[in-house]
């Protein structure tokens, strides 16, 4: 007898990988001429295939059907491939401080926890640091003893009326992700803005194309903290006048970019104009040195 399976599974062989997406059961052969009763001769011989009536093959199309994910489910989706992103940037940060940590930086970190009194606790892989931005227990390892004023630019303390020693001064530095502190050099995407009238440091993101992006090292992203306060233990606040040139150039940058518009800035930007003045006036001595150091000191 004709076994109508046979051939289906050598029509299936013969035109693969067209019909790979089908199984060979579900293949309806038969000849040109029997078309009109497909249905009842699609399990019997095509009777009659010749050159000039050949054989015809029938398929269901490959499913071009959207798979139906949750709308919930693919924003965990995007969250865990940025997140991934993020610690992938973060390793290889990491990694480039390694050095650092098993020296000057582990002392600083120190020196940071204990000024600050950051918070710590014992976590899956080890001891965990509570970042001062995102308020997370962040590892160790990605828990970062950020300078205010880089070791690069030591030079410029001067110019803040500091020594060069001070560059190691726990006023210099903020314990926070490794995200934050990627960013935070050189002056560009993000700074601490001071609010006279709240008292507090305030996290602002300049970039919008950053406020999506996950922080490495934490759960949340830029846009999550920007504007929220970020608290310092009363009488442990860094230096001002460093986190407030820092932030200048960074408006200054976001301002060329774009990113911000000048009229949303006016108050900041007259605080900056205020803080360049007293540099000027300390250094031509135009005024009460006394007055000029009375607000160095204090910020």
């Amino acid at each position: 007898p004709f076994d109508i399976d046979a051939l289906k599974d050598a029509v299936k062989a013969k035109f693969a990988p067209l019909l790979d997406h089908v199984p060979a059961p579900n293949l309806k052969v038969y000849a040109a001429n029997q078309e009109q009763i497909e249905d009842l001769l699609v399990h019997q011989a095509p009777a009659g295939a010749t050159r000039d009536n050949p054989l015809v093959v029938k398929y269901p199309p490959p499913s071009t059907a959207k798979t139906n994910v949750p709308e919930h489910l693919e924003e965990v989706l995007l969250f865990m491939r940025d997140k991934q992103e993020a610690e992938q940037e973060a390793s290889m940060y990491t990694d480039k401080q390694t050095m650092r940590e098993t020296a000057s930086q582990h002392n600083f970190k120190e020196e940071l926890i204990s000024h600050y009194q950051v918070c710590k606790q014992q976590g899956k892989g080890g001891e965990e640091l509570e970042c001062m931005v995102t308020k997370q227990f962040v590892p160790r390892d990605k828990c970062i003893a950020g300078h205010l004023l880089p070791h690069s630019n030591r030079t410029f303390l001067p110019s803040y009326g500091l020594s060069h020693l001070a560059i190691n001064d726990v006023r210099n530095g903020i314990l926070w992700a490794i995200g934050i502190e990627q960013k935070f050099h050189p002056p560009k995407e993000i700074c601490l803005l001071y609010d006279p009238f709240a008292s507090t440091w305030k996290f602002t993101v300049l970039n919008p194309l950053l406020r999506d992006k996950i922080i490495a090292g934490t759960n949340k992203t830029f846009g999550e903290l920007h504007l929220q306060p970020v608290q310092f233990p009363h009488g442990k606040s860094p230096w001002k006048r460093i986190l407030w040139v820092h932030a200048k150039l960074s408006i200054e940058n976001a301002l060329l970019n774009k990113w911000i518009e000048a009229t949303e800035w006016e108050g900041e930007i007259e605080k900056f104009a205020d803080l360049l003045r007293l540099r000027r006036e300390q250094k031509r001595g135009e005024e009460s040195d006394a007055a000029v150091t009375k607000w160095l000191e204090s910020t």
